[in-house]
């Protein structure tokens, strides 16, 4: 199931039945590519900040670079932002955000 992000002020996700919570470190998001052949492009919510487009982080591959850290608005390039699942737990969360840290610079 995919959850629709709705641009106020600071990002919080807004779930079709009404429900709405703030993004979290280890959020996996995904974008549409426009590319009939890669039709998405994942990432995963690596920093908040104070909430804010500005202020968010996503670590995600760049085919070119490898894997990096780049801003909300740097990753979704003007598209939509849907959310497609969430850590477990507060423990799963920081290893995820390890395991990221650790791929930095990195070919995927």
């Amino acid at each position: 199931m995919y959850h629709v992000l709705v641009r106020p002020q600071t990002l919080r996700w807004h779930l079709s039945d009404g429900r709405e919570f703030d993004l979290a470190i280890g959020d996996e998001i995904e974008i549409d590519t426009g590319m009939p052949l890669i039709p998405h492009h994942r990432g995963l919510i690596y920093n908040i900040g104070d909430g804010t487009t500005f202020q968010v982080t996503v670590i995600h591959n760049n085919k070119g670079s490898g894997v990096e850290a780049r801003s909300w608005n740097d990753f979704a390039n003007g598209r939509e932002v849907r959310l497609r699942r969430r850590p477990c737990s507060p423990e799963h969360a920081r290893e995820i955000r390890a395991r990221a840290t650790e791929a930095i610079g990195h070919a995927y």
